[in-house]
């Protein structure tokens, strides 16, 4: 058998490709919306039924397996720092994304948030093994903020990764890869496992974690449908799969502008500094500094222009129209005001962005994107140079679906870093970290960098 299911669970879609790694060729492509998200007055928090994942890659598998009887194994890339949280057997869970933000909220009867209540009991040094430091988005801070505000919630439910959950519905195993662990703020990286003092300063040390998988190849367990019987692995961070995908060799930088952007390096040590060291593939590392302006910020200002047309007129006007409107009135050098775009709270600035030196004529649309993209691409240089000395870089790679759409955004950034600066092999480069990832499931005797041979002939088919 030589066929693999690779599922990418992302925030706006779940994409699912069939790979038969002999071959090598892509013999399926399926994709559907992700899960919407669940209505809720407060605008920090961001709920998902979790069991609306399970349903939609059990679908994909019950479907590929009734065509192709020799299925082989199962390859999960997901969203990373979210968590699940079952406060019983028979509980129907939710997903809490990394867009949730609970954690910024006041405390009840106090004055501090709850990520400033954590802050002033766990300090950075307790954080440094965690390669991670606490941030609104993160997993355990969420985690911590949602047992906090409800005291009916058991403390001593079982934790789960998005991916490790899905594994563990199909298999019975909660077990997870440290890629996805990590994030969520309680593993300590170089030892590989959880570090539960965290767990105890915060005052919930009851709760059951998951299984750190041992290796990236590590067997999770097994999912029998129709007549296949298919080995399910760890779930994999999208992050490191879109790195691995964007072939990011050492001395290379890589932005990662999607939904969220991150900016990214190689490293093959535990580095410390104003950034997060992840875990990558075969014991390595890359150093990551995240919540970087990304499609979700340029969203806002989409939403608000929608929004403001749509008022106006009466009529509904799609996203793209707006944007073939931006390219066309679109010029480089016309950013006569400045636009913040941290519209989004990080771990830094929580107060928002804005649109700034505003005067009686230059409220334009062509005037706010040329300075939106100025301001991403001077944030994405200044902070690639937090991770690596600019004497030393010797290219960019820009990853991810805005990067592929946006050619001003890229114009600029070449121009602010004066380096060779460059797209991903493919447009969907989380095809190819996910097909490599299979073909060294298939076969864990070889290194990753075996299979650059059979990754050229794939992208070549493409």
């Amino acid at each position: 058998m030589s066929k693999f299911v690779a599922v990418d669970i992302g925030s706006s879609f779940v994409k699912a490709a069939l790979f038969d790694v002999e071959t090598p060729t892509v013999l399926e492509h399926i994709k559907e919306a992700a899960p919407s998200k669940l209505p809720n007055d407060n605008p920090n928090k961001f709920e998902v039924k979790a069991n609306l994942y399970v349903e939609i890659v059990t679908k994909i598998l019950k479907d590929l397996s009734a065509k192709y009887n020799d299925l082989q194994g199962l390859i999960l890339s997901t969203q990373m720092h979210g968590f699940v949280y079952e406060k019983q057997i028979d509980d129907d869970p939710l997903y809490i994304s990394w867009q949730d933000q609970r954690c910024i909220d006041l405390m009840p009867g106090c004055k501090l948030s709850f990520l400033d209540y954590l802050k002033s009991i766990i300090s950075p040094e307790k954080m440094a093994s965690c390669g991670v430091y606490l941030k609104p988005s993160m997993g355990f801070c969420n985690l911590f903020a949602m047992l906090k505000a409800d005291p009916s919630i058991k403390k001593n439910g079982k934790l789960y990764t998005l991916g490790s959950y899905i594994s563990y519905k199909l298999t019975g195993n909660n077990v997870c890869h440290r890629q996805n662990a990590a994030p969520l703020g309680l593993v300590n990286i170089a030892e590989n496992k959880w570090n539960y003092e965290l767990l105890e300063l915060a005052g919930i040390p009851e709760i059951e974690l998951p299984t750190l998988a041992k290796s990236d190849s590590e067997l999770v367990g097994h999912f029998k449908i129709n007549d296949c019987d298919i080995s399910v692995y760890p779930d994999f961070g999208d992050q490191q799969i879109s790195v691995l995908g964007s072939n990011l060799q050492d001395n290379e930088a890589l932005i990662n502008i999607a939904t969220a952007c991150q900016v990214i390096c190689k490293t093959d040590s535990i580095d410390k500094g104003l950034f997060e060291t992840r875990p990558y593939f075969a014991g390595s590392y890359i150093k990551t500094i995240s919540n970087m302006p990304g499609g979700r910020g340029l969203d806002v200002i989409i939403n608000f222009i929608k929004d403001t047309v749509e008022k106006v007129t009466g009529k509904s006007v799609k996203a793209v129209e707006i944007w073939n409107a931006v390219h066309g009135a679109y010029h480089k050098d016309s950013h006569e005001i400045t636009v913040d775009p941290r519209f989004y709270a990080t771990y830094d600035h929580m107060t928002g962005g804005a649109i700034s030196h505003i005067n009686s004529s230059n409220l334009r649309i062509s005037n706010i994107f040329a300075s939106l993209f100025d301001e991403m691409a001077k944030t994405y240089w200044q902070t690639i140079q937090t991770l690596i000395d600019k004497e030393k870089l010797t290219k960019i790679i820009c990853a991810g679906g805005v990067s592929w759409r946006l050619p001003e955004l890229l114009e600029k950034i070449r121009e602010k870093a004066s380096k060779p600066c460059s797209l991903s092999p493919m447009e969907d480069e989380a095809l190819i970290g996910l097909f490599l990832i299979s073909l060294y499931c298939h076969d864990p005797s070889k290194s990753l960098t075996d299979y650059s041979a059979a990754i050229a002939k794939f992208i070549a088919k493409r």
